[in-house]
């Protein structure tokens, strides 16, 4: 089941139920992968010793830990 919290309420959805309402408007479907992307490259980007660092340099590159 997959947690969706509004102001005043709690909706449970089931994955098949979400793709169904996902697959009807393809828009919202792109946004929404896009916006995993986004996230899963900012997770990706601030974990420790992985990815670059802020300042552009990697940590195999010498950039200062």
């Amino acid at each position: 089941m997959i947690e969706i919290k509004l102001a005043k309420c709690l909706l449970l959805l089931t994955e098949q139920e979400l793709q169904t309402l996902l697959a009807r408007d393809q828009t919202l479907w792109q946004t929404a992968l896009r916006r995993g992307k986004a996230a899963k490259q900012l997770q990706r980007f601030e974990r420790p010793g992985g990815g670059m660092k802020r300042d552009g340099c990697s940590a195999r590159e010498g950039g200062d830990i």
